[in-house]
């Protein structure tokens, strides 16, 4: 006996069966969703405490050549002293300097090393052990925090989040056709074909020749109170998700946005800070020359001298900010390429 069934109404398009086949599907699409945004979220972290590093790094070289330079002077000026050029209270002067200078190498030693300890979280060894990195390990420049390319474009579905908002619609859009099927009647349309096989029994063949059955099924609810629930409910949570898509996608759109003027205006500090200080070192340059040939005084010397080196650190401050913004771009536009999550 060989047999079929043929659904007109419920089940047709879908049924409990094949519905849970597409939720799984989802539920799989969702996960994989989940665990891209975890790595963009894992690698701009990583990137942020590099940056950070860096920065400190930088930040106690500039302090290192301050004080180098106020260490350098001071043989010149305890042998003006002893030739009575200069009055013995310039070595007090001098002391002084030094003490604060070295107060800022001390401070900036200790940031440095504060970042390398949260960049030990990201960087790890073969055998999965944290790595603290040294000085030595230093770029020799602020290039070193222009290291993320951005691209120009921008797909809002590559959003993990927004995919996943995406795929919970979907989801819904699945129960709500469930629910429907659930409120129709039942139509059914099967067929049967039988036929004798084998030796004749004793009785004789109760098939002659060959017997065909066909047969329509048709039932109706009376009470279909669940499924007109599932049906209100289920279409209320789409009109809730729908809503919160929406608000999701402007806000993805405007974060974006805000981000990228934050890139453009760093940009515009790192150029105003550059000019600020190569004119503060060809300033502190000619007054260490002055202070040389005994035409400027100790106090300037060192006004200039710090002025520049307060110049660099803000020039690589205005640095970082763009290097963070770029990273945070990076992390809001979903760019692997750009955060170096794309295998090589």
């Amino acid at each position: 006996k060989v047999g079929a069934l043929y659904s007109l109404l419920r089940d047709r398009l879908v049924d409990a069966r094949r519905s849970e086949f597409r939720l799984a599907s989802n539920d799989i699409d969702i996960a994989r969703f989940e665990a891209k945004a975890t790595g963009i979220g894992v690698q701009a972290r990583a990137v942020e405490a590099y940056q950070k590093w860096v920065g400190a790094g930088l930040k106690l070289k500039a302090y290192e050549a301050l004080l180098a330079l106020a260490d350098g002077r001071t043989n010149g000026i305890e042998r003006q002293v002893q030739l009575g050029a200069k009055p013995d209270i310039l070595l007090t002067e001098n002391d002084v300097n030094l003490v604060r200078r070295q107060a800022y190498v001390l401070e900036a030693r200790q940031d440095f090393r504060a970042a390398a300890v949260k960049l030990s979280l990201y960087y790890r060894n073969a055998e999965g052990a944290p790595i603290i990195v040294d000085e030595t390990r230093l770029p020799s420049d602020i290039t070193a925090l222009d290291g993320i390319r951005t691209g120009a474009a921008f797909n809002l579905e590559g959003r993990p989040d927004f995919a996943i908002m995406l795929e919970e619609i979907d989801k819904a859009t699945v129960k709500l056709a469930l629910a429907r099927n659930d409120m129709l009647p039942r139509l059914d349309v099967g067929g049967e074909i039988a036929k004798d096989v084998g030796p004749t029994g004793l009785g004789g063949r109760s098939r002659t020749p060959l017997e065909m059955i066909v047969g329509v099924t048709f039932k109706i609810p009376l009470q279909n109170r669940k499924a007109k629930g599932k049906l209100a409910e289920t279409q209320a949570k789409i009109d809730e998700l729908t809503v919160k898509q929406r608000f999701l996608a402007e806000k993805i759109r405007a974060e974006v946005t805000a981000i990228g003027l934050e890139v453009e205006a760093a940009n515009q500090l790192v150029v105003t800070s550059g000019k600020e200080w190569a004119l503060a070192q060809r300033l502190a340059a000619a007054e260490r020359r002055r202070f040389e040939l005994g035409s400027s005084d100790f106090f300037l010397v060192n006004q200039r001298e710090e002025s520049a080196t307060n110049a660099e650190i803000k020039l690589i401050e205005a640095q970082a900010r763009i290097a963070a913004a770029k990273a945070e771009l990076a992390a809001a536009t979903a760019d692997e390429d750009a955060l170096g999550l794309t295998p090589s």
